[in-house]
């Protein structure tokens, strides 16, 4: 196989990879939102909060300007 040959088998590889990646991952989000809502609003909060300080970054979208 051509040096061509391979890099287009590692791309199309690769998108396959990046296209299952969101489907798998939106399911988990689901669930995760699920259990969340379940809880008690401050406990709710808590865990919301410890998500956060987990995360790190903050984003803020607005419409806007700031």
């Amino acid at each position: 196989m051509t040096i061509v040959g391979k890099v287009g088998m590692l791309l199309a590889i690769g998108w396959l990879a990046a296209l299952s990646c969101p489907q798998a991952r939106a399911a988990s989000v689901e669930e995760l939102l699920a259990e969340i809502n379940k809880l008690p609003p401050k406990e709710r909060q808590g865990r919301l909060e410890e998500g956060a300080k987990k995360e790190g970054v903050l984003s803020v979208y607005s419409n806007q300007g700031l």
